[in-house]
């Protein structure tokens, strides 16, 4: 569930960042009023006074993420491929060597001596 809950929070922060959030910023006298997102801040006295001003800051990422493009020399990739058939193919065989040598079941005969011999008791 956390696990969920992150992946959402770590969406919408970079949907926030890419897309661009506004903030707006009203200071009277020198002194910070009042801070809005999304919309401009109210000013703080009915008529507008050379002691007040709004300041606007964009916030948003510059940096592109789209998916870049990219070419490939298949002149090289011929010379390559047996190489990688042939590393293939080794792995293939290793693995089922080894199974077959380490996976014997025991004999049918030690198990039916063993059931023998248990003691059951109720």
């Amino acid at each position: 569930m956390l696990k969920k809950i992150s992946h959402i929070i770590l969406a919408l922060l970079i949907l926030v960042t890419t897309m661009g959030m506004t903030v707006s910023a009203h200071y009277c006298g020198g002194k910070l009023k009042s801070v809005q997102v999304l919309t401009t801040s109210d000013s703080c006295c009915g008529v507008a006074c050379d002691s007040c001003h709004n300041e606007i800051i964009q916030v948003k990422i510059k940096d592109d993420f789209s998916i870049s493009s990219f070419t490939v020399d298949f002149t090289s990739f011929p010379t390559v491929l047996p190489a990688l058939i042939q590393l293939f193919q080794d792995s293939i065989y290793t693995d089922e060597v080894e199974q077959i040598a380490y996976c014997k079941p025991p004999p049918l005969k030690i198990q039916r001596i063993l059931s023998d011999l248990q003691v059951y008791r109720l």
